[in-house]
């Protein structure tokens, strides 16, 4: 069998809720995929486009129908997607969410944006917005959004993203994480009130993106000041500099050297050690909440985080 009913009847057997497993099974992957590709419905990630400097890769579909049960991806939902690719994925959504929902799609190569418009075109499928440009922003003309479903490794979840999520909406993303090697942990928020609050679920591997969803370490060593005379120092466990790096945005990699960048101070961390220079309260926020639930690592703990980034919260789940 080589047709969308292989992955339908693969994503049923696998527990995948029948919305989710039926919209794979309506869209003919093959349109999307402008590479040879031996079989286009295996459950892998293949090379669908190769282009000028770059290439575009189709997810897994078993990885891609767990992040959309993983958001409760429904009818009638408004969908940002972050990397739209050759537009397979949006034109799967499409299906899950129907014509009362809506599925804004952003890409930034412009070679790749013009395919996944004539793609989606071939199947006269008409709830597809594409965007070309920095998935940074989102795309605030059709805000808010029920989720954010992100198919490429970004460094960080920005602010524009939690601007433009309904209450109890969702973002998952995988993020690269300078403190966790060899690959991206995807990570699942929802936004509660005026806190975005996530948790660990899975690891992914990721086309990484480009410009400023890709940048962080490049931003942040801009800013970096080194200091002859650390001022204060504070204590906080290895294990969890990964959720530090995703609830502050301010962590960067120099070597085997972590820092922290803000508009208040830079640190530098050595042998369990903040060593800082100047006022770092953001930082010193932040520890405080990782030791009151006594330094978890990633896949242990719940986190969050206000939209200006001075709040913080942290639990312990085990």
């Amino acid at each position: 069998m080589s047709s969308p009913k292989k992955l339908y009847e693969m994503l049923k057997r696998l527990g995948y809720p029948e919305n989710i497993a039926k919209a794979f099974g309506e869209v003919p992957r093959e349109v999307f995929v402008h590479t040879d590709v031996e079989d286009v419905y295996s459950d892998r990630a293949i090379l669908s486009y190769k282009g000028s400097g770059f290439y575009s890769t189709s997810s897994q579909p078993s990885l891609m129908a767990e992040f959309m049960k993983s958001v409760s991806l429904r009818d009638g939902m408004r969908v940002l997607e972050i990397g739209g690719g050759t537009g397979y994925n949006a034109a799967v959504i499409s299906k899950i969410v129907g014509s009362n929902g809506t599925v804004v799609s952003v890409e930034y190569e412009e070679e790749l944006f013009e395919v996944a418009k004539k793609n989606i075109e071939k199947l006269a499928i008409n709830n597809v917005v594409f965007v070309r440009g920095d998935g940074y922003f989102g795309y605030p003309e059709l805000a808010p959004y029920d989720v954010v479903l992100v198919t490429v490794g970004v460094d960080e979840i920005p602010n524009s993203w939690f601007d433009q999520l309904s209450d109890r909406g969702a973002i998952i993303a995988p993020m690269n994480l300078k403190s966790v090697q060899f690959y991206q942990p995807a990570m699942l928020f929802r936004k509660e009130g005026d806190f975005l609050v996530g948790i660990y679920k899975s690891a992914t591997n990721f086309i990484k993106a480009s410009e400023m969803l890709g940048n962080l370490s490049e931003r942040l060593l801009k800013r970096l000041k080194r200091c002859e005379n650390y001022s204060e120092k504070i204590q906080m466990e290895i294990a969890s500099i990964p959720i530090l790096e995703v609830v502050t945005s301010s962590v960067g990699r120099l070597g085997s050297e972590y820092f922290f960048v803000d508009e208040d101070c830079s640190a530098i961390y050595k042998g369990d050690e903040w060593f800082l220079c100047g006022e770092c309260s953001r930082l010193k926020s932040a520890v405080k909440a990782l030791k009151r639930a006594r330094f978890p690592d990633l896949m242990s703990s719940r986190f969050g985080f206000n939209e200006k980034r001075d709040e913080f919260l942290v639990e312990r789940l085990y």
